[in-house]
């Protein structure tokens, strides 16, 4: 029942009441034709009043920034994480938290994937193999310091005097 009808019988506070419960309804019906600004002015008054509000979720977007946020170590700032209407007030739902978890836990692979990958990349090189060969059959204290201009020749490939010696 819309707020305006039998309004010369409704005092001024249950006319507000109906008023926002008719403007909580149409928000709940089509979010876009509210301004951001409105809409948590809507929010805020209907919790206020203690009547029923269900912002929207954004957990597809919260999903993305996280997975992002998490694969990146944290380099996005938070301020930039989506925030629903009124989520100061309301908090986050469960599916919301849930997302941002699942999310969390996908983005540390991507990092863990490539560090995997990386690892495997050192260990099939051929110039550390040969390095390494090299190393063992002398300790760093019987190479002397042309041992170590030897060393680095076969590591980095003919850089000549090491530190300008």
């Amino acid at each position: 029942m819309p707020y305006y009808t039998d309004n010369n019988r409704m005092s001024p506070r249950a006319q507000a009441r109906a008023a926002l419960r008719e403007l909580s309804r149409r928000y709940e019906e089509d979010p876009d034709q509210f301004s951001n600004h409105d809409a948590e002015y809507v929010a805020r008054a209907a919790f206020e009043a203690g009547i029923p509000f269900e912002p929207e979720t954004k957990k597809t977007e919260k999903f993305f920034f996280d997975l992002a946020d998490t694969a990146l170590l944290g380099l996005i700032p938070n301020e930039w994480r989506p925030q629903k209407v009124a989520e100061e007030i309301y908090g986050e739902t469960h599916g919301e938290r849930f997302v941002g978890d699942v999310a969390g836990l996908v983005g540390l692979l991507i990092p863990g994937y490539g560090m995997y990958k990386g690892i495997g990349a050192i260990k099939k090189s051929e110039r550390l193999k040969k390095a390494g060969s090299y190393m063992r059959q002398s300790t760093p204290g019987q190479m002397g310091r042309r041992g170590l201009d030897r060393y680095a020749d076969r590591l980095w490939g003919g850089v000549g005097n090491v530190g300008g010696f």
